[in-house]
């Protein structure tokens, strides 16, 4: 079972989730892997970056709640990460995204 973390700044529903979920494959996350595992998920400008020091994608998508949303998926310790966020909060995502840490 996953584990969704919502937070939301305003009545506009800007915000950003951070859902959790097991994952049976191995690590690390490709743009290729999520096109053959999510092959419905339209991602907008997809590029491959690193969260604490871990391999992870980012793109935008459009969410049938939010609208367009900015999008951060990581695989570490058999969870995957997938973080979103609404363009009204591009900041503070910003700080969650440069100060993720994993602890095992």
């Amino acid at each position: 079972n996953g584990t969704d973390i919502v937070l939301v700044q305003n009545e506009e529903k800007e915000g950003f989730q951070i859902a959790v979920a097991p994952y049976g494959g191995p690590g690390p996350i490709s743009i290729e892997r999520i096109d053959a595992d999510v092959s419905t998920l339209v991602m907008e400008r997809p590029r491959e970056i690193t969260i604490a020091g871990i391999p992870a994608v980012r793109f935008r998508t459009d969410n049938p709640s939010y609208g367009l949303v900015e999008e951060v998926w990581v695989i570490d310790g058999g969870r995957l990460y997938q973080v979103s966020a609404t363009p009204g909060v591009k900041g503070p995502f910003e700080r969650v995204l440069t100060s993720w840490r994993f602890y095992r």
